[in-house]
């Protein structure tokens, strides 16, 4: 397997290993169900090795945005994403923690199962719109519609590919 291991005040994934960044990019969106077209015409890859990385970061630059106090450990093996920890702060100051195990993430054509367990915590009104802002939850909310919080906490498990009667 490749372990990868990497430590820095500020890291640009553009920089360091884009084709791994982009990767890691498109299987944690295909984890969540909101990847693209574009990965739904990939074909499905050969099993892979186990990948693990290991990221710790004052700043990391990836994708467009900013994201502080990085703490990542996670490993793909044979299509299951498994992420031991990943804590981060956005600009703003909202705090995310998230951990859990995804199965199918590397094949566009075999639907992701799995659970993601989370924490959010926003204490103010900048926090809390670029919390939402990242989660893609703007449309679904409104402009201004949490304005009222003075803070946000959120912690929950999300199951990936199951129908719930209660859901």
């Amino acid at each position: 397997g490749i372990a990868l291991r990497l430590e820095g005040d500020r890291i640009d994934s553009a920089i360091f290993f884009p084709e791994a960044a982009d990767r890691v990019h498109d299987v944690v969106r295909k984890a969540f169900g909101v990847a693209g077209d574009a990965a739904a015409s990939t074909p499905a890859a050969e099993p892979q090795m186990t990948t693990s990385f290991r990221l710790l970061a004052r700043e990391l630059r990836h994708a467009g945005r900013t994201y502080n106090d990085v703490d990542a450990a996670a490993s793909v093996d044979n299509g299951v994403l498994n992420i031991a920890n990943g804590s981060f702060k956005l600009p703003a100051g909202a705090q995310f923690k998230l951990s859990g195990r995804v199965e199918g993430v590397e094949d566009p054509k075999r639907p992701s199962k799995g659970g993601l367990s989370y924490e959010l915590d926003a204490d103010g009104k900048a926090a809390i719109a670029e919390a939402v802002q990242l989660l893609g939850l703007s449309d679904a909310i409104g402009a201004g519609g949490l304005d009222a919080l003075p803070s946000l906490q959120i912690a929950g498990l999300v199951k990936i590919g199951q129908r719930l009667t209660a859901a």
